[in-house]
């Protein structure tokens, strides 16, 4: 029998080209990061579970989706849970945008208090920091040396205290303030209750607005309030001219209460504060506020 003998496969320049396989691979970089960019969560978690090169080149991509942003509830029975993400360097360095809220109750302390300690310590990891949201901090989130003086994050541009009482937390603040005062653009404060009660002392609002002052001028300090019968306007019989005001004030009911919103003018903190210092008053009632003309001055939105 014949051996049969394959014909030899042309090799010559005019032999056409075989076309390459399609695949993620040959996808250039920047399609597939706009491909990852536009997935819902769970097909941008597969697509980068299908292969490393893929992962690696849609790495951007994963950052943004899932690390640029947390938001985290601190609870003391899953506080160990919560806080073990911020330990991961690899994450830290990703974050740009923190928000973290305070949900821990006077009993939970005596068995959360090793890891209530280390809350603010896990943030020196990040270095990569442009906003730092902090809500509900009260004094019980400082019995046991949760110290704010020391944090320094070299890219803060967005210090915000979201429902605290600023009475109970006044120490570091002025330290975290200094701390940031060449990167920080804007501070935004919210206290439920800016009153002058025997708990809350308008000296202590003063020295708050006196620590803003180490800012540089061209910083925003933002105040909101749910408490009615505060001001920071000027009023008939004040030092500062209503027509020579430089602080924004507006009124919001979005949810049925009425907020108020105080803002420094751009480009003029340090004359804005000064104003607010000197105006800053607890009425008697809506009526009294009225005849001294402080709600006219209110935008409604």
């Amino acid at each position: 029998m014949s051996k049969i003998v394959e014909p030899k496969m042309d090799r010559s320049e005019d032999a056409p080209e075989i076309p390459p396989k399609h695949t993620l691979l040959t996808i250039p970089t920047e399609v597939i990061e706009r491909i990852a960019r536009s997935t819902a969560s769970a097909d941008l978690l597969r697509l980068r579970l299908s292969n490393k090169l893929v992962a690696d080149r849609t790495a951007d991509a994963f950052t943004a989706r899932f690390l640029e942003t947390r938001a985290i509830v601190i609870h003391g029975r899953d506080m160990r849970r919560k806080l073990r993400p911020l330990h991961e360097p690899k994450l830290a360095s990703s974050v740009k945008h923190l928000r973290l809220g305070f949900d821990v109750r006077y009993w939970e302390l005596k068995h959360e208090s090793k890891n209530l300690k280390n809350c603010f310590t896990v943030f020196h990891s990040f270095m990569n920091l442009r906003s730092l949201e902090l809500h509900a901090l009260r004094d019980i989130n400082f019995r046991y040396k949760m110290s704010l003086s020391d944090l320094r994050l070299p890219h803060l541009e967005v210090l915000v205290f979201y429902y605290c009482q600023f009475f109970k937390i006044l120490t570091p603040v002025p330290e975290l303030l200094a701390n940031h005062k060449q990167t920080l653009t804007s501070l935004r404060l919210h206290d439920p209750e800016i009153r002058n009660t025997r708990l809350v002392k308008t000296n202590d609002w003063i020295a708050l607005l006196e620590a803003a002052k180490i800012l540089r001028n061209a910083a925003t300090v933002e105040i909101s309030t749910d408490c009615a019968l505060v001001s920071f306007l000027p009023y008939e019989g004040s030092v500062t001219a209503s027509d020579d005001a430089v602080i924004g004030a507006w009124l919001s009911d979005e949810y049925g209460i009425g907020t108020k919103y105080y803002r420094t003018e751009a480009g003029n903190l340090h004359g804005s504060l000064a104003c607010m210092i000197r105006d800053f008053r607890e009425f008697e009632s809506l009526e009294q506020m009225d005849e001294a003309g402080v709600l006219g001055q209110f935008k409604k939105v």
